[in-house]
């Protein structure tokens, strides 16, 4: 039970909010228990004006008595873990909708705050300050505001007017406008629906109030606004006298500050702008090149108005049950990608990565039929496909970007291609390298012992290398990643290499080593010892060693000066 401080005087309003985090109340008094177990968080005078952040945050409206009189201020937001700070402020409003660069910014008292650093932005002209306004829609064009009875529309970046448009005040409460990407759906002064263009605050369409089956209520010449809502794919709208949902009946709605394309083809550009979710990542194929290994995506943003990828650090990532696949950093600041969404092109982008040396774990003969992959799902951030039974997660990480995107229009079905090769290795948090490279070299040893028993049996071949962990030779100690890095190297330089663990073979004298052989075969030790002096090793690196699968080592091994 939360013992509650001496109330404000609030006249007849109130406000309830219950969010993953919080059940909060305000009603002269603001109070707020955690949701996980009622524990009290903050109990304080205050009036209504709470707000949910994108992050979990509550901003809240605190209060006192000056005098007789009850005084907003200070704002008090409430992070997911229960810390609290203040701000200086008497009334707030987080955006209705608010597209990813804008997330964590608020309008408090006139100005448009960034919470990240307590900057203030800007102030909007012709606010009254304890009017109550409400945040519509934020994105990296306009921020729109309804006040007292009118819309204001003013540019992100400067705080200059766009355009402004009369509309109705909702009675009682706030945030009961709704956009689709394209147009403001508000409620107007004589309690109907207006649907204002975001672009210069002209009315599309309007609906009447008996359209809504909103009636005056006693003693009232005029309906009193309407409360408007998007449920799923339907617009609803609550009166006092009725609750009316509409069923779709245009396209699907798109990012705010984006344009659609037209359905006809006839001046339909479209351009595609950043989404808040990374892109959907499907592997269809694995190879390898000289470069390194080679991934080829189909790529679709989760967005409906597209993405764009223009970071300098974009960290993709290919994982698997075993571990890491691959992860490198991606420079798309020079040749930035657009990306369609899946409405606008049904085959999406084809994206080839490559991954160089160091960047990337297995082979494509570890990996489940790893010539092709199939879609499938995975949670947020990530992309999961199935193949041959196995299952590949991918995830991006679109890094720092700076300035503004680059306008890019929206690729043509199926027209749609793009590569890059990774500027180094780049790893996600909490990834074990070691247990990855542990994995890889097992699956790797697996994958080859077939083909050595099929074509490098009871013949002689060259031993490249021979390792195992905490060897200390050549300047360094090897570990699992250096000699995963090492055979890797090897099988790029020369098509063709493979992998044997001496425990397996009895042509070995010691256990515990990964032993890499090239797959080229010779009639005797002489040859395969000429063919180490013409690529270039010395007698240390490369030697004679005969595969077999029966007897000891005696007699496997012709070293050469």
């Amino acid at each position: 039970m939360v013992e509650l401080p001496e109330a404000l005087p609030t006249g007849d309003s109130s406000q309830f909010i219950a969010t993953e985090h919080f059940v909060a109340s305000a009603d002269g008094v603001v109070a707020v228990v955690s949701a996980d177990d009622g524990r009290e968080v903050l109990a304080r005078p205050g009036r209504t004006g709470m707000d949910a952040l994108s992050d979990g945050s509550l901003l809240v409206t605190t209060g006192r008595m000056v005098g007789d009189m009850p005084e907003n201020g200070p704002l008090v937001r409430i992070r997911p873990d229960g810390t609290t700070d203040e701000i200086a402020g008497a009334t707030a409003s987080a955006p209705v909708v608010a597209t990813p660069g804008q997330e964590g910014r608020v309008l408090i008292d006139t100005a448009y705050t960034d919470l990240a650093d307590g900057d203030r932005l800007w102030s909007m002209q012709g606010l009254q300050q304890y009017s109550s306004p409400e945040l519509a829609v934020a994105d990296d064009r306009e921020v729109v505001v309804r006040d007292n009875g009118k819309i204001i529309s003013v540019d992100t970046r400067t705080g200059q007017e766009r355009w402004t448009s009369p509309a109705g005040r909702a009675y009682g409460s706030t945030s009961h406008s709704v956009t689709d990407g394209e147009r403001l759906i508000t409620p107007t002064a004589e309690g109907g629906l207006v649907a204002l263009d975001l672009e210069g605050g002209t009315a599309a369409w309007t609906l009447p109030a008996a359209s809504l089956g909103n009636v005056p209520p006693a003693g009232d010449s005029t309906p009193r606004a309407a409360l408007t809502f998007a449920l799923g794919d339907r617009l609803v709208t609550l009166t006092s006298t009725a609750i009316t949902g509409f069923a779709p009946t245009g396209p699907r709605a798109i990012v705010p500050g984006t344009e659609r394309r037209s359905a006809t083809g006839d001046g339909g550009t479209t351009y595609v702008t950043p989404c808040g979710s990374p892109p959907v990542f499907e592997p269809q194929s694995f190879r390898t090149a000289s470069g390194g290994l080679v991934v080829t995506f189909k790529v679709t943003a989760k967005c409906p108005g597209g993405d764009v990828l223009y970071g300098p650090q974009t960290r993709i990532t290919i994982s698997d049950g075993s571990g890491l696949i691959a992860s490198g950093n991606f420079d798309f600041q020079r040749s930035p990608v657009a990306v369609p969404s899946l409405d606008d092109a049904g085959s999406g982008l084809t994206l080839e990565l490559t991954y160089p040396p160091g960047s990337f774990f297995r082979l494509p003969d570890t990996l489940p039929d790893g010539t092709s992959a199939g879609p499938g799902t995975a949670g947020a951030g990530s992309t999961g496909s199935n193949a041959g039974g196995g299952r590949y997660l991918v995830d991006c990480d679109k890094g720092p970007t700076s300035g503004a995107p680059p306008s890019l229009t929206v690729p043509e079905s199926g027209t749609s291609s793009a590569s890059a090769v990774a500027t180094g290795p780049a790893l996600p948090a909490g990834a074990d390298v070691t247990a990855s490279s542990a994995n890889a070299l097992r699956l790797q040893a697996d994958s080859d012992r077939a083909f050595i028993l099929a074509n490098l049996n009871n013949r002689w071949v060259a031993q490249l290398s021979s390792k195992r962990p905490g060897l200390v030779a050549d300047g360094r100690t090897w570990g699992d990643q250096a000699i995963l890095d090492e055979f890797l190297a090897l099988r790029l330089r020369f098509n063709d290499v493979r992998l044997l663990y001496s425990d397996e073979w009895p042509i070995f004298s010691y256990s515990g080593w990964w032993v890499t052989v090239a797959a080229a075969t010779f009639p005797g030790p002489a040859e395969a010892n000429n063919w180490c002096r013409a690529q270039g090793f010395d007698p240390d690196h490369c030697f004679a060693k005969l595969i077999r699968t029966t007897g000891g080592p005696e007699g496997t091994t012709v070293y050469w000066k």
